[in-house]
């Protein structure tokens, strides 16, 4: 791993660390709260966490709507100002050149295992568990007929169709993997991976090992030059970088504006809804527990 890459990652350590406070933070006053309505009882717990759940999904709608409304003005021609979330859509292109020609400008990838699992009636069952996560990007850019858009964050590929990667990539970064405690989550290493906005990344985790395992699938995203792409993020100058509130780098798409636009709006619009009903659904159990602790 390179020195530029481990001060990414550090900083995304640092990033996610105060992410996941912040969200704890938030947990343990809803838990306030939520004790002082209800009264020391499992239902203040239960409303707490499905409170924080609801809370998570309205964040989530609330981007994937922005998302949508970024594509909106780009295919009706506005121009984003200085330090707004908004689209780029174009051809990708390099930054700068690369001893491989042939090398993909961005991947991601993830190797899974099988193991074996007791299953009901006791029977044995096969279950898929991810082994490697791979990460690699190098400077690369967006070109459109407005000039060129640099990428400063990791592109969030696994919003685009799956393609397969050449075996000996994969097994090139396998090889040079980083192993990490099985007990570190997945989700954190990830968003690692995608917090820090930086030039590049070359980044493969080995999650333990697993005894009796046989190896399995291997599910690529890959970005190359030339591609038709439409990248998010925040606009800073002729670049983009990620927003310190998403865990998952500069989304990226494939395909035309409009439908994606939809597409993306549409899955915005059920996050938010699903959220705002499990927060009104916390609401009722909690007035209702509240009414029962206190009058009788």
């Amino acid at each position: 791993m390179s020195a530029e890459s481990q001060g990414a990652l550090i900083n995304g350590v640092m990033i996610v660390a105060k992410r996941w406070a912040v969200q704890a933070a938030f947990f343990i006053a809803i838990w306030i709260v939520c004790l002082l309505i209800a009264g020391p009882t499992i239902i203040a717990l239960i409303c707490a966490l499905m409170a924080s759940s609801g809370r998570l999904l309205i964040v989530m709608g609330r981007n994937e709507k922005e998302d949508a409304r970024a594509m909106e003005d780009l295919a009706a021609g506005k121009v984003p100002g200085d330090g707004v979330w908004c689209a780029a859509r174009g051809v990708a292109v390099s930054l700068e050149p690369a001893e491989d020609t042939e090398a993909p400008l961005a991947f991601r990838f993830c190797s899974f295992d099988l193991k074996n699992r007791k299953g009901k009636g006791n029977r044995l069952e096969q279950v898929e568990e991810c082994r490697f996560d791979g990460f690699f990007m190098r400077p690369m850019g967006v070109r459109m007929a407005t000039g060129t858009v640099r990428l400063l964050g990791f592109p969030n590929v696994s919003g685009m169709k799956q393609r397969a990667l050449p075996d000996e990539l994969v097994q090139k970064a396998r090889d040079n993997a980083s192993v990490l405690p099985r007990f570190l989550p997945r989700a954190v290493c990830r968003a690692i991976a995608a917090a820090e906005a930086s030039k590049g990344i070359d980044w493969t985790v080995r999650y333990g090992e697993v005894r009796g395992a046989s190896e399995g699938k291997t599910e690529g995203w890959v970005i190359r030059e030339g591609d038709e792409i439409c990248v998010l993020g925040r606009r800073k100058g002729d670049v983009l970088v990620p927003a310190r509130s998403r865990p998952s780098g500069l989304p990226a798409y494939t395909g035309n504006l409009r439908n994606l636009s939809a597409g993306v709006g549409g899955a915005g619009q059920w996050f938010e809804t699903a959220g705002w009903v499990l927060v009104g659904i916390t609401l009722v159990i909690l007035l209702g527990d509240a009414a029962i602790y206190y009058i009788y």
